[in-house]
């Protein structure tokens, strides 16, 4: 359980996401949406590589209505994102962080979208 939304770029690989007796397939290049406050668990059969991003509770207050339920990105646009993020998160030079925040900005975006 987590006390803040986070965001799971999955990069490579996959995992199970167990939520009571549900149970979900993660796989490569999605990004899984997890509320605050949700009992979950994961199960690693084999390799995988994500980049988790937890939000700190002033970071949420200008954000719009997030989704109550997990939710997934999926198809291109989750690609793109998470290429995008893994890139910038590895060059590390003076812009990275404001990449990597409009990209997270972005990522939220297509959520919201995606789940209206």
């Amino acid at each position: 359980r987590h006390g803040q939304p986070l965001l799971v770029y999955i990069l490579s690989g996959e995992y199970i996401e167990t939520r009571g007796e549900d149970r979900r397939l993660c796989v490569q290049k999605t990004i899984q949406y997890i509320p605050a406050g949700t009992l979950h668990g994961n199960i690693f059969e084999g390799e995988c590589k994500c980049l988790m991003v937890q939000f700190r509770p002033e970071e949420l207050r200008s954000l719009p209505e997030l989704p109550e339920e997990p939710a997934e990105i999926a198809g291109v646009a989750a690609q793109w994102l998470a290429n995008r993020m893994e890139r910038e998160f590895h060059l590390r030079d003076d812009v990275s962080a404001l990449a990597l925040e409009g990209i997270l900005l972005e990522s939220l975006a297509e959520l919201v979208r995606s789940n209206a």
